[in-house]
């Protein structure tokens, strides 16, 4: 090998050596510097995707709950419907109900009223035919009344049945005569005592043990004006 080839080797040799030594030296920082950004970009990145992921999740979040709220929003509304239309429904219930109270007193008023109309007229159809039979009774006053009323009374204290251990007491205007008296203990089983009661009117009145029997005219009168009132608010 010549000297000249040999002396180039040498400083291409030299030349790489010193290229090295000054890429290592001058360029290590650049590769530094160029690591560092590779890692605040990776960094970087690495805080984007979480931050993209947590808002991510924040919006799934907000879409439950915003899904949650309008579901509930929807569920009461449809409460209040139903409340509202049970509401509704009470208030026309207790409306028909109110109406239909009102409509039982109006009824029941008037036939109340209607009812105290009849008994009056009846009353006074009473009181009419009371009059007509006491007027009657005394237009046929005299024995054959009192023996006629007499007969009426003998009849009905013989459907109280036994009186002789009775005292029974007979009650008459005026004294009765020896027919009415004889009718009389027969109907009681013992002869009678009168008492006189000028009050009395027409007929006899006995009271007994078992009851008393009024068979004055005042009686018969009474009784038909009872019977022809109650014939009046039947028919009515």
């Amino acid at each position: 090998m010549s000297p000249e080839l040999t002396n180039f080797l040498f400083e291409a040799a030299n030349v790489l050596t010193l290229a090295a030594v000054l890429g290592w030296l001058f360029f290590k920082p650049v590769r530094a510097q160029l690591d560092e950004e590779r890692a605040a970009r990776a960094d970087a990145q690495d805080r984007l995707t979480e931050a993209q992921a947590a808002a991510e999740q924040a919006r799934a979040e907000a879409e439950a709950v915003r899904a949650a709220a309008e579901a509930e929003a929807t569920r009461q509304r449809a409460e209040a419907v139903v409340a509202a239309r049970q509401e509704a429904r009470r208030i026309e219930e207790e409306a028909q109900a109110r109406q239909a109270e009102a409509a039982r007193r109006a009824e029941a008023d008037a036939d109340a009223r209607r009812r105290a109309e009849l008994h009056a007229l009846a009353e006074d159809v009473g009181r009419v035919a009371a009059g007509s039979v006491q007027s009657l009774l005394q237009a046929l006053e005299g024995p054959e009344l009192d023996l006629a009323l007499v007969r009426a009374a003998c009849r009905e204290l013989r459907a109280l049945g036994p009186l002789a251990q009775d005292h029974p007491v007979v009650e008459a205007a005026h004294p009765l005569g020896e027919e009415a008296q004889a009718l009389l203990q027969g109907a009681l089983g013992q002869a009678p005592e009168v008492r006189l009661s000028p009050a009395l009117g027409a007929g006899i009145r006995v009271t007994t043990a078992q009851g008393q029997v009024d068979a004055t005219a005042a009686a018969f009168a009474r009784e038909a004006a009872q019977a022809t009132a109650r014939e009046a608010e039947h028919d009515a």
